[in-house]
């Protein structure tokens, strides 16, 4: 049985979740100093973190992430956009479903979220955005 194909997607999913680990922990922080310092509301100090972060997130998985498979280029931004946006929908969609109309705890939409979105991403990514043709 041949494991390079799931050890190589092991080693790529490792990346991504270092990517994506370091741009939430920028998120908390930079959402949270530029509302400390009351620069805006909440929404907009969120939302401009969130757009600079999907530019660092585009370029971290381009440069790290898939290094050695592809090389960066506009159409591949653009792909890393819809999904980002898709993303958002996505969230809000999970949420909205297990709170509101089947009434799960918060916590649990949270974990849904949490447990969903990552793996969806990853693939995508993967096989979408950065993908060999």
């Amino acid at each position: 049985m041949n494991l390079k194909p799931l050890q190589s997607l092991f080693k790529y999913f490792g990346r991504f979740s270092i990517v994506g680990a370091t741009t939430t922990i920028l998120y908390f922080i930079l959402s949270n100093l530029l509302i400390h310092f009351k620069v805006a509301s909440p929404m907009i100090c969120s939302s401009g973190v969130y757009g600079m972060l999907v530019i660092v997130s585009f370029l971290g998985h381009s440069k790290f992430t898939f290094f050695n498979v592809v090389r960066q280029n506009t159409n591949q931004f653009t792909k890393f956009l819809i999904l980002s946006v898709c993303g958002i929908v996505i969230r809000n969609l999970i949420i909205f479903v297990s709170s509101d109309l089947l009434l799960l705890q918060p916590f649990i939409s949270i974990l849904l979220v949490t447990m969903t979105i990552p793996f969806l991403n990853f693939f995508l990514i993967k096989f979408w955005v950065f993908s060999i043709k």
